[in-house]
């Protein structure tokens, strides 16, 4: 009986024993799997679906010559590829929309007067900012001193306001639309995204209404949760129905639930600290999306580009050299946009080199 009762308290410790073995290899076996993850997702963007040469070529403009000439840009602000890599500039101390074919550079006037001429009608423009092409090549644009959002349909010789704060030069405390910089426009429902950069607040117009939403921010500006700091551009998530923000004046890039109070970090400071590290930004002017949810940075005045893996907070540069200006093929000087073809080549409006460059995808 003893001896029966001792080899079943034999078997149960070796039992005890096997379990605790078994839990231990499946806790090394899911880490190791977190590791292949981490690993797979860090080196993706070294493989030729992430990988751009770090030398620009010059797609748009001549490097360090503005004017108003055809082939010539005058501080490009915003830029946007079509399906069918066709460039959008705005260009904006020229007052007008300059579309450039594929390997074509000399530019063809789509919004506002080929001469810089500006003004307030529906023939004009005055310091465009945020630029928005959608399927049908209709151009949505941010004609940010006039205090409105044109539109310009295909091929069209004016434009048409879609919506306007308080007109040309007005600028007070109760203007609705402040300074339109960075749009996104929402193809389902026909809403338009405006990152009121002055008025410290992103903007929602719904289809057919010439009222807009306050959906983030406008509450002054500031650094608190429940703020926003010159937001220069945003993207709306219809999957996750948010807005992810360039909180430029902030130094990061925030999501805002439509209907939330306040916005979460996704990359940069917390508490608007600026710096030149891969973990940290100064003035993230516009951002984009790819199709597996990497998150690209215009850092502007760190002149370069950062990549951020999905979930990653530590950034990588693509573009640009941390810290330095230049005008030479491998640097930037205030790099405001970015924009990228169906290559996955990266376009970037190379601000006070008054030049789009193009850094093949390879």
């Amino acid at each position: 009986m003893v001896q029966c009762l001792l080899r079943l308290i034999s078997i149960i410790i070796v039992l005890f024993v096997l379990l605790i073995i078994i839990i231990r290899l499946a806790n090394t076996c899911k880490q190791r799997s977190t590791l292949f993850l981490i690993y797979e997702q860090y080196f993706s963007a070294r493989n030729p679906i992430f990988r751009w040469n770090l030398s620009g070529i010059t797609v748009a403009g001549v490097t360090n010559v503005n004017g108003n000439a055809s082939h010539l840009l005058n501080y490009p602000c915003y830029i946007a590829i079509d399906r069918s890599s066709t460039l959008y500039v705005t260009d904006r101390v020229n007052n007008r929309i300059q579309k450039f074919l594929k390997h074509q550079s000399i530019g063809k006037t789509v919004a506002g007067h080929a001469d810089g001429t500006y003004g307030s009608s529906n023939y004009d423009l005055l310091n465009p900012a945020g630029l928005f092409v959608d399927s049908d090549e209709n151009i949505y644009i941010g004609d940010s001193s006039n205090m409105r959002i044109q539109l310009w349909a295909k091929n069209a010789l004016i434009g048409s306001t879609v919506a306007a704060g308080c007109g040309n030069l007005s600028m007070n405390s109760t203007c609705q639309l402040q300074s339109a910089y960075g749009l996104d426009y929402d193809p389902i429902t026909e809403d338009i995204y405006v990152a009121d950069r002055h008025a410290h607040q992103i903007l929602r117009f719904q289809y057919n209404s010439s009222k807009g939403e306050i959906v983030a921010g406008g509450n002054g500006k500031g650094f608190k949760r429940n703020q926003l700091h010159n937001p220069y551009a945003v993207i709306f998530d219809r999957q996750t129905n948010s807005l992810l923000i360039a909180n430029a004046g902030a130094n990061n890039v925030v999501r805002w639930v439509v209907g939330a109070q306040e916005w979460h970090l996704v990359v940069g400071s917390r508490s608007g600290l600026t710096g030149k590290s891969s973990r940290l930004l100064q003035w993230p002017a516009d951002i984009k999306v790819d199709s597996i949810g990497n998150l690209y940075v215009a850092d502007r005045f760190n002149h370069r580009i950062q990549m951020f893996l999905v979930g990653q907070s530590q950034g990588i540069t693509i573009a640009g050299i941390t810290g330095e200006s230049g005008s030479d093929s491998q640097h930037l000087n205030n790099p405001l946009s970015l924009a990228f073809d169906d290559q996955l080549n990266l376009y970037v409006a190379d601000h006070e080199n008054h030049r789009v460059q193009k850094f093949i995808r390879y």
